[in-house]
């Protein structure tokens, strides 16, 4: 198990969470405040911490698909400009 530390930002702009919505196979959903996520490297397991420091574990056989809200699309889009701007591509 690796533990993460908190990180502090890189751009004021980025959020603090973000939600996601896991949706099953037998219909439930659940939605969760995410501080981070990460998938196992088989691609089995998807590890996500909440914004309370809970640890949940979720076996990708039992979900029908993930739904991520606009808040992680903005942390993608900043992160994307960030790197652009670190290597010094404009577009």
């Amino acid at each position: 198990m690796t533990v993460r530390a908190f990180i502090p930002k890189d751009n004021y702009e980025l959020p603090d969470n973000y939600g996601i919505a896991l949706h099953f196979i037998d219909g439930k959903t659940q939605e969760l405040e995410a501080a981070s996520h990460k998938l196992s490297t088989d691609g089995h397991l998807l590890e996500v911490m909440t914004k309370d420091d809970r640890i949940c574990w979720v076996p990708m056989a039992n979900v029908k698909w993930v739904q991520f809200d606009k808040r992680f699309s903005k942390i993608v889009d900043i992160k994307h400009r960030m790197e652009r701007a670190k290597n010094g591509s404009k577009d």
